[in-house]
């Protein structure tokens, strides 16, 4: 069903890295959102109006839910001008473009999805405060089992839609449509309930449950949306692509500080630093990591920057300085390694990487050790860590 849609409005549709793809697959997803959620809207304030004429009662539940939706159907719009803006290229004032907006957008929804859950619960904690009782017929039953079965759609494709194109805002819309099923669910049991036991007061923990779950998926989408603004880890697999990459060329001897910084989903920034024979020719050096440059931006899409950093690995007394330290380093703290190792006269300089934990614990101890390992020389340590939440 999802790729029919995607054949049937977008062109290109399997060419996900491409921006304007990516916005299509949004749209398309907020419309069939908005369309869904206004059916829904109708056949539960239907259902609760006809309900009311006839009893003189108002399931608070059902409004309740009805008023969800009415949030489903503002999210929708959110997301639908989110995924425009996002698609608007970069300008003067946002050399970076303004894919961002996509991971904006899902961070508003999720505020207003908890905000739709906390009215929920209050709403219905005071209706079983006042003792209120709802009753359901067979007609409620049938619209409420109707309503079940448009939610899970919705859910197929806000889902199927999030997955293709890696999305945060529609895999945190998705998860709120999880939580409707769930809810409508929940519904449809105190509505068989109060049908064929008469279990009329029901309704209103519902409506507390209903909001409780509601809630629930809004802090969980608060989080999944916040992350990339935050600035989450990439992931250890991409680091060793790239990684394995630049290696493919022997000259390349080391390969160190892999960042890849996200201002959008397809909009990726990598840097990264090489070693290299200090003997090399510097215009062989530059030509060879333009060629590494080109091809690691064809084929992840992004921007590369790549800093080349001299070594010696043909000077025997180097490399059994560096053996010397990072024998020293492994006993202070095992997790930590050593990359960039230079010495130019009486100047010792190279990297620790240790696993992130803010300031490293050791760092002065480390540098201590490292002074009397080399003593007579000054030594210069560079304390670093992973950038891909998970460290070697």
């Amino acid at each position: 069903m999802v790729t029919l849609l995607r054949k049937l409005f977008i062109k290109d549709y399997q060419d996900v890295e491409r921006q304007d793809v990516r916005v299509k697959h949004g749209i398309l997803a907020a419309v069939n959102g908005i369309v869904v959620n206004l059916l829904l809207i109708g056949l539960k304030l239907g259902l609760a109006i006809f309900m009311w004429s006839y009893s003189g009662i108002l399931s608070l539940a059902l409004v309740s839910d009805a008023v969800n939706n009415v949030t489903d159907l503002a999210s929708g719009i959110v997301t639908l001008i989110g995924f425009f803006y996002a698609g608007k290229p970069a300008d003067k004032e946002h050399p970076f473009g303004h894919q961002r907006i996509e991971y904006i957008s899902g961070l508003i929804l999720s505020v207003l999805v908890v905000a739709a859950g906390a009215e929920l619960i209050f709403s219905s904690i005071e209706a079983i405060i006042a003792g209120t009782l709802v009753s359901y017929d067979l007609t409620g039953i049938i619209i409420l089992a109707i309503a079940i079965v448009l939610k899970l759609y919705q859910l197929y494709v806000y889902l199927s839609l999030g997955k293709a194109v890696n999305s945060p805002s529609l895999k945190a819309t998705s998860m709120d449509s999880l939580g409707d099923v769930v809810a409508s669910v929940a519904m449809l049991a105190s509505a068989i309930c109060s049908y064929l036991l008469s279990w009329n007061f029901l309704d209103s923990y519902m409506g507390v449950a209903v909001g409780i779950l509601v809630a629930y998926a809004g802090i969980s989408m608060i989080k999944e949306t916040s992350e990339p603004l935050v600035g989450s880890p990439i992931s250890k697999t991409l680091i060793e692509s790239i990684a394995n990459d630049v290696r493919e060329d022997k000259r390349i001897l080391g390969v160190h500080d892999i960042m890849v910084h996200r201002y959008g989903p397809t909009l990726i920034f990598i840097t990264l630093d090489v070693e290299m024979d200090e003997n090399e020719s510097f215009t062989e050096a530059h030509r060879l990591i333009n060629q590494i440059e080109k091809k690691l931006e064809k084929k992840y899409h992004a921007s590369v920057s790549i800093h080349c950093d001299p070594v010696a690995p043909n000077k025997p007394e180097v490399i059994e300085k560096k053996n010397q330290a990072l024998e020293l380093l492994k006993k202070l703290d095992p997790e930590a390694s050593i990359h960039d190792f230079q010495i130019d006269g009486e100047n010792v300089s190279f990297d620790v990487l240790t696993p992130y934990r803010g300031v490293h614990p050791k760092q002065e101890e480390i540098q201590k050790k490292m002074e009397e390992l080399f003593e007579g020389s000054s030594v210069n340590i560079e304390f670093d860590h992973p950038y891909d939440g998970d460290p070697d």
